[in-house]
C-alpha cells in the first residue's frame, strides 16, 4: 500500500479561527488534492448536545460522524487519513480502516490524561484508540514520553504554534480599536485556580488587567475583585485586536492538562506584544528570559515583573521586538510545523504486525 499515490483525507474541524484549520491550509498548500470532512456539522449543537458529544459513547453526534468517515473513505478511495483531536472516533472504526489498509495519523494537542475528571471522561476514548494509529503526534511533552513507552516508534513530540496570516505586528491604524483594546496586560483563555491566582495578584496590586474567556464571569461572583475585570470570550477578529494593543500579554499555561506551552506562548509574541509567562522547560527552551520574553514562578514575581515592565516602556517594547523576531523566524508558525510533521510522517511506513485491540470506552 505503501507505494501507491496518497489519496489524503483530513478531519477536523473547519472553522477559519482554529488552529486545526491552520494546520488544513498548510496540508491542501502541498497536497493540493486532500478530500475534508468538516467535524463541527457532526459535533455542534446546544450546550447539552455539545455536552453529550464529549462523551462519545452516549452522543449521537460521534456516531454519526464515524458513519460519515467511512462513507468519505470509501467514496473517493481514500489511502491516508490526518484526524485531528479525534476524541469521538470509535475504535472498531479504526480497525475497520485498518482493514482497508488506510494509514492513520492522529494529532492532538489536549492532554491525554488531564487533572479533572469531568475532563478525563471527555478523553478516554482519546486515549485509549492511541496504539491503533500509525502515526501520532502530541504536542504534550508528558503524554509524548509515556506514549513512547507504549507505542514506540510511532510517537511524535510535536509543538503549539501560531497561524501567521492572522497574528503578526502589523500596525493596526484604528484609533476605535486602540480605545478599546489597549490594556495593561490581558489574558485570553478558560479559568484555572491557578490562574485566578496570579490575576488576583494582579488587580490587588493595582494592575489594569483584563481577562476574556470562559466561565470568568461565574467565578467573578466568588471572588468580588475579577468584576469589572472579565468578560466572556472574544470573537476571532477581536482576539487578534486585543493581543496586538495590550502592553503585556500574559501566558498562563494549563495545569490541569499538564502544559508547558498553550497557543497564546507564540500568538502573543507573533503580535509584536510583549509575553509574561510561567517558567516552564518549553518556555526557556522557545524564548530567551529577559531577552526575547518575560518568565515568572510565584504570583510575588508575576506581579514583580508586571510592574517593572510597565514601568519601562523601551525596555519592554524591545523584548516584545525581539520575541517577535524569534517568533517569526524559528519555525513556530502552525504552517510550519504542520510541513514538518507532513513531511516525516509521509514517508513513514505503517504499522507491521498485530495491533493491540482496545475496548470501546
Amino acid at each position: 500500500m505503501n507505494a501507491l499515490p496518497l489519496r489524503i483525507g483530513y478531519v477536523g474541524t473547519l472553522d477559519p479561527g482554529g488552529t486545526c484549520f491552520s494546520r488544513f491550509e498548510a496540508l491542501r498548500s502541498v497536497e493540493p488534492g486532500v478530500v475534508a470532512l468538516d467535524t463541527d456539522r457532526y459535533l455542534g449543537g446546544g450546550r447539552l448536545a455539545r455536552w453529550l458529544n464529549q462523551v462519545p459513547s452516549v452522543g449521537a453526534g460521534p456516531r454519526r460522524l464515524n458513519a460519515a468517515l467511512l462513507r468519505l473513505v470509501r467514496e473517493h478511495g481514500l489511502n491516508f487519513l490526518w484526524i485531528d483531536k479525534g476524541t469521538w472516533v470509535a475504535p472498531a472504526t479504526l480497525r475497520a480502516l485498518r482493514r482497508a489498509d488506510v494509514r492513520l495519523a492522529h494529532h492532538v494537542t489536549d492532554a491525554l490524561w488531564p487533572r479533572p475528571w469531568r475532563l478525563r471522561l471527555t478523553r478516554r476514548r482519546l486515549a485509549a484508540t492511541a496504539p491503533l494509529y500509525d502515526h501520532y503526534l502530541t504536542s504534550n511533552a508528558a503524554d509524548f514520553r509515556r506514549l513512547q513507552r507504549e507505542m514506540p516508534g510511532r510517537v511524535r513530540l510535536t509543538q503549539l504554534g501560531y497561524d501567521e496570516r492572522r497574528f503578526n505586528a502589523q500596525p493596526v491604524r484604528d484609533p476605535a480599536s486602540a480605545a478599546r483594546w489597549t490594556h495593561d496586560a490581558i489574558f485570553i483563555g478558560h479559568w484555572e485556580p491557578r490562574t485566578e491566582l496570579g490575576i488576583t495578584a494582579l488587580l490587588a496590586a493595582g494592575v489594569r488587567v483584563k481577562v476574556y474567556g470562559r466561565p470568568w464571569l461565574a467565578r467573578a461572583r466568588r471572588n468580588p475583585r475579577l468584576a469589572g475585570h472579565v468578560f466572556d470570550g472574544l470573537s476571532d477578529r477581536d482576539y487578534v485586536l486585543a493581543l496586538q494593543h495590550a502592553l503585556i500579554g500574559l501566558g498562563f499555561v494549563s495545569e490541569w492538562n499538564y502544559n508547558e506551552t498553550a497557543g497564546r506562548s507564540y500568538e502573543i509574541p507573533a503580535c509584536g506584544t510583549f509575553l509574561l509567562a510561567p517558567r516552564t522547560r518549553e518556555h526557556q527552551r522557545d524564548y530567551r528570559e529577559g531577552e526575547e520574553a518575560e518568565f515568572f514562578g510565584s504570583e510575588t514575581e508575576l506581579v514583580a515583573k508586571t510592574r517593572e515592565y510597565l514601568a519601562d516602556d523601551t525596555r519592554r517594547r524591545a523584548v516584545a521586538t525581539r520575541g517577535h523576531q524569534r517568533c517569526a523566524t524559528s519555525g513556530y508558525s502552525w504552517r510550519e510545523i504542520m510541513l514538518r510533521d507532513w513531511a516525516r510522517v509521509a514517508v513513514q511506513p505503517a504499522i507491521v504486525g498485530g495491533v493491540p485491540s482496545p475496548r470501546d470506552p
